[in-house]
């Protein structure tokens, strides 16, 4: 919409958009917000003939409604009242968002996500905060079209140039903060599967602008994406593989919140509808930790001033990412290889092989005084994968280390090094020539 396009306000624009305001008002029988000159012009109109003249107007003044906020406006005598219309405004869509008619909701969805002026980001999301509370109990009796609206509001929220969203990057944050436990729980219905989904897609949409958005400082509450993030991904993979195989799945060496495995239902065509949404979600979740683990150093799960402690937190936190991504990549590997007939599945388990090694070196280049020891028996491992996974990730650490060198003879000290390791032992130059 074209008018999405003004950012200053003019005395003509915001006659327009009063008038709007009022007829809309008068479509929706909201008479207390109605300006005493359109009361006193429908008095003698009977209640019916009132609404029939009248429009909702409802894309138009979310449109041109971004003039309102404008610096230029904020100073004038008339601010007050024409920003308590267009909240007043907001506030009737986000709360019809939520309405049982699909019709109400529908237009409501797309006055908010299509045509709404990026200059009400701010606006929106401090209404919609007040909305959250409602999400528990949406999910706890299966109304997740109650959530579905949500996300579609913030989906289009994110999708606004950085540069609006910036001052509100930190909002949309505390907002999706507050999803990511909702979606981290045992539940394998297909309507919740296919919300989560479209959570972990938004995601993945928001974190890419994090550099754009000043969000790379964040390292307590990215640590806290990525952790719930790996139970998503580890849930969703369980799910996959027990319907696969029917043998026992190890867990990660500690579970931080992940949900225990459920009956698989009986229906054939939900069962493979349900795992497609899983396949997709795992796809999504690999795509997001490939991209949030990249030079982030991990987070002990609590704070002490024994270093020992915090070492010792560290190298848990590092083997539950570290064991799930290598089980994850031993059986994809075997998946990828049987399924030659499914072009599709076959396609989507090389990129989640893909992102899960992406993961891996991303992991080990941020935290390599603690992984190192861990990732070192990759490189005996009798899965090819696996042991060129390792030479890959091992060659990116000693880069980057190469690159903090000023001088050949510190580069010359690390090549005799691991010269010396290479002859020393003869298993690593036979794991590193079969690779």
């Amino acid at each position: 919409d074209h008018l999405t396009e003004v950012r200053d306000a003019s005395p003509i624009l915001l006659d327009v958009w009063n008038l709007m305001f009022d007829n809309f008002c008068v479509f929706h029988h909201i008479e207390e917000n109605i300006n005493t000159e359109i009361k006193e012009k429908n008095l003698s109109a009977t209640p019916s003939s009132a609404v029939s003249d009248a429009h909702d107007y409802g894309d138009y003044l979310a449109s041109l409604g971004g003039i309102i906020l404008s610096k230029s406006f904020q100073n004038d005598p008339k601010f007050a009242i024409y920003y308590k219309n267009l909240k007043f405004f907001l506030e009737y869509k986000i709360e019809n968002l939520f309405n049982a008619d699909p019709k109400v909701r529908e237009k409501c969805r797309y006055v908010l996500c299509v045509s709404m002026h990026p200059s009400c980001c701010g606006l929106i999301l401090s209404l919609l905060k007040d909305k959250l509370d409602i999400l528990n109990d949406a999910i706890a009796n299966g109304e997740y079209y109650i959530v579905d609206q949500f996300l579609s509001v913030l989906r289009a929220i994110v999708d606004v140039d950085p540069i609006a969203l910036f001052p509100h990057a930190t909002e949309v944050l505390n907002i999706m903060h507050r999803f990511l436990d909702l979606f981290n729980i045992d539940n394998s219905d297909t309507a919740f599967l296919k919300v989560k989904l479209r959570f972990c897609k938004l995601e993945n949409s928001f974190f890419a602008s994090a550099d754009e958005l000043s969000l790379g400082s964040f390292i307590r509450i990215k640590n806290i994406f990525s952790s719930i993030n790996s139970d998503y991904l580890e849930y969703s993979f369980n799910s996959v593989s027990s319907r696969v195989s029917s043998t026992p799945i190890a867990n990660k060496v500690i579970t931080i919140g992940a949900p225990s495995k459920t009956t698989p239902v009986n229906d054939q065509r939900r069962n493979s509808e349900g795992e497609d949404i899983h396949m997709n979600i795992i796809l999504e979740t690999s795509s997001f930790l490939m991209m949030i683990l990249d030079q982030l150093p991990l987070d002990t799960p609590g704070f002490t001033l024994v270093k020992t402690a915090d070492e010792l937190g560290t190298d848990f936190v590092f083997t539950n990412y570290f064991n799930l991504f290598v089980r994850i990549l031993e059986e994809l590997n075997i998946r990828k290889d049987a399924q030659t007939s499914n072009i599709s599945l076959q396609h989507r388990c090389t990129t989640i092989i893909k992102n899960i090694i992406d993961a891996l070196i991303n992991l080990l280049k941020a935290n390599s005084a603690v992984g190192l020891k861990y990732a070192l028996p990759l490189g005996y491992h009798e899965n090819t994968l696996l042991r060129s996974s390792f030479i890959n990730v091992f060659a990116k650490i000693v880069q980057a280390s190469n690159k903090l060198l000023d001088t050949d003879a510190g580069r010359m000290d690390i090549y005799s090094n691991g010269l010396t390791l290479c002859t020393k032992f003869e298993e690593i130059m036979i794991a590193m020539a079969d690779s």
